[in-house]
């Protein structure tokens, strides 16, 4: 029996020491170890264990519930079986300079609320604090009460049905050592090719059919046996048969029955023919010094295997090491012993690989210690003059296949979590849609994903073209979509998709990694959100006497401005407008009249300017005049251009007016307050002048 915690690599331990410490979403996969059978606790590194986290299925285990742990009214150290507790402490003690950060404790015994005992198997990982020291113990229990049960009942079968062979392929034989006296199974004499009469119940019939060269290595091998210098008999040796020619026998046996010194009494054991697979090991041998040294030394588990029968005729280090078996052990099991297939597919696996109709295949092998390991499994079958032999390599794929089912575990629920999302939320790996909740199809109208796929590639097929939006046209043809939106600020990850209605939404887009291949990918709709900032983004935008951009508005987007203007061959220049005596036109004809003043202004110089120059209402009757210029020269040109326009233009009731203008190029890296506060001063010089000119700083 195997006692392991599925599922508990390394990747999953740090798992486990995570989310204990995450946001509130990863709390809410906790709620998962609270339904499953397995309790995960988390205690504090003090003398007493005391408990930080512990979850709601603790009651299923120990019969306390999480609130008697969480305020101390018991302790785990409490629920330890007494004659466990020591072990407990010692692994902690001993765990605790893990350098892996994790240990694992050997099963031990707890005792429930209401006395009952039970076997767990615990992993602990050290959860350490930015110092390195150890903050808690972050623990997963596996009740294994029923593994132990069964094994305590193998145990006390194994007699009855170890002997239980007649019947099989093998000779049995039942020796009682103080009489001499030898029962011979009818299959022990029929391999010799007698018949039951003509071997007599005595031990002189089993030594004088022993070849010569073989009978003081069995003595040894027995006597090594009795002594307890073996724990095992076990012999290869040549038995004479009726026809005069020799078979090799595997002979095995064990002690069942001693005196009250003792001293055995009665011995029971095997015989099987081992001749064909002698033959073949002969063969093997005229070749075996071609990949002698590949075979024996490499670094992947090979077995050689008779087809025949399933017997393991030779393997490598890597296999004994793998397995936990000697070498003398595992060259005398079957590959039954260890594959567990059913013998009915193991029959067809090894027929369609004789066949090459078969070259691999993946299943469960049983390592010595019970510990059951996923394999994958490529055989060959190789010729020999006595038959075929299959040559097989064996690959521990445990932790591919287990991080592969928890993936798959993790997918489950991860999607049956999206379901209850209101968001729409796919898994995509980037070029192909996964999954989809049901908010999606009934956004979209489709049925299923199969009939959404047979029509688009992709979900980014409905983003709308809209400069306010991202969409598609904004990135190379080659590009990664879910790349390209990653890299931009969270307003600026906003797509406008038409739903089944034809009506357009606006959806926030998030993205987050699940695993190497696949992204979630979630849109909240945010339409209304969005209609009330274009609503404000109006209002803010312009002055509301005069249409002028305003002040708030250059604020803040003269970042902007800066990226769009101030290129390698252009540079942003900016000047400050002034009305001359305006105060004058105030104070004659009125304020009203002078609001209407400021409105015709800014329609002059918007009528006379080009595409990209923008005016901008600073307060009062001034204003800043931005321009994308190539130097010096080509700023002084331009405003000598807007000056002239408001001096040769007559405002209604006040005839002509002048302005004043000064104005400065930004310099690279400058804030521009520094820029804002040159053209002031240049402004200043230009009043102070004599009004009605155009100053450069």
């Amino acid at each position: 029996y195997t006692y392991s915690m599925s599922g508990c690599d390394e990747n999953l331990k740090n798992e486990l020491s995570q989310l204990l410490t995450k946001n509130i979403e990863q709390q809410k996969l906790l709620s998962l170890f609270d339904v499953g059978d397995s309790v995960l606790f988390k205690w504090n590194n003090d003398p007493h264990w005391s408990i930080e986290y512990v979850s709601k299925n603790v009651s299923k285990l120990l019969g306390y519930d999480e609130e008697e742990f969480l305020q101390g009214r018991v302790n785990f150290i409490q629920c330890i079986h007494q004659d466990d507790l020591q072990t407990v402490i010692n692994e902690v003690k001993e765990g605790k300079n893990s350098p892996e950060g994790f240990f694992k404790h050997k099963p031990y015994r707890v005792i429930t609320k209401s006395g009952l005992i039970k076997w767990v198997l615990d992993y602990t990982v050290l959860d350490k604090d930015e110092k390195g020291n150890i903050a808690y113990y972050i623990g997963y229990l596996v009740d294994i009460t029923e593994q132990k049960l069964a094994q305590k009942l193998l145990e006390d079968s194994e007699y009855r049905w170890k002997y239980a062979i007649e019947g099989n392929k093998d000779g049995l034989w039942d020796w009682n050592i103080k009489t001499g006296e030898v029962y011979f199974s009818h299959q022990w004499k029929k391999m010799l090719g007698f018949e039951d009469h003509e071997i007599e119940a005595t031990v002189d019939e089993w030594q004088l059919r022993i070849h010569p060269e073989d009978l003081q290595r069995i003595y040894k091998d027995i006597e090594d046996y009795f002594k307890g210098i073996t724990t095992h008999y076990t012999n290869e040796h040549r038995v004479l048969c009726k026809d005069g020619t020799y078979k090799w026998i595997r002979d095995r046996g064990s002690i069942v029955q001693r005196d009250a010194d003792g001293n055995p009494m009665r011995m029971i054991g095997t015989h099987t023919d081992i001749t064909h697979e002698r033959k073949l090991l002969n063969e093997l041998e005229t070749v075996k010094n071609r990949f002698q040294n590949m075979f024996v030394n490499h670094d992947m588990v090979m077995l050689l295997i008779d087809p025949n029968n399933g017997n393991i005729l030779n393997a490598n280090h890597s296999a004994v090491e793998f397995y936990g078996y000697e070498y003398d052990e595992i060259i005398q099991m079957n590959i039954t012993q260890i594959n567990q297939l059913p013998s009915e597919t193991m029959k067809k696996r090894t027929q369609q690989i004789q066949q090459y109709k078969r070259k691999s295949f993946v299943c469960e092998h049983r390592l010595s210690n019970g510990e059951i390991k996923i394999v994958e499994i490529h055989s060959s079958p190789i010729e020999t003059e006595n038959g075929v032999i299959l040559f097989s390599i064996i690959k521990d794929v445990t932790h591919e296949k287990t991080i592969e089912n928890q993936l798959k575990q993790s997918l489950k629920n991860l999607e049956k979590f999206i379901e209850t999302q209101e968001n729409i939320v796919v898994l995509t790996t980037g070029k192909s849609l996964q999954f989809a909740n049901k908010k999606f199809f009934d956004f979209f109208g489709f049925k299923d994903l199969e009939t959404f796929k047979a029509q688009h590639e992709c979900i980014c097929d409905y983003f709308i073209e809209n400069e306010r939006f991202f969409h598609i046209k904004k990135i190379d043809q080659n590009d990664n979509w879910i790349e390209k939106i990653q890299l931009l600020p969270d307003s600026q990850r906003v797509v406008c998709m038409l739903d089944k209605n034809s009506q357009a939404h606006n959806f926030l887009v998030s993205v987050n990694k699940f695993d190497d291949n696949t992204m979630i990918i979630s849109f909240s709709d945010i339409s209304q959100t969005i209609l009330e900032n274009i609503s404000l983004e109006k209002k803010v935008m312009h002055d509301k006497l005069t249409n002028a951009f305003s002040r708030e508005f250059f604020e803040k987007n003269y970042q902007r401005f800066l990226q769009e203007y101030d290129t390698v061959d252009t540079k942003l220049a900016l000047a400050i407008i002034d009305i001359d005596h305006f105060k004058h036109v105030n104070d004659q004809y009125g304020h009203d009249l002078g609001d209407e003043v400021l409105i015709e202004f800014v329609r002059t110089i918007q009528a006379y300017s080009r595409h990209k120059d923008m005016l901008i209402r600073w307060g009062g009757e001034e204003f800043i005049f931005l321009a994308q210029v190539n130097a010096m020269d080509d700023l002084l040109r331009v405003l000598e251009h807007v000056r002239k326009v408001i001096q040769l233009h007559k405002f209604p009731k006040v005839g002509n007016l002048t302005c004043s203008i000064g104005g400065t190029i930004y310099k690279e890296n400058e804030p521009i307050e520094r820029t804002i506060k040159r053209a002031d001063e240049a402004l200043y010089e230009a009043k102070f002048s004599g009004r009605n000119k155009v100053e450069i700083s």
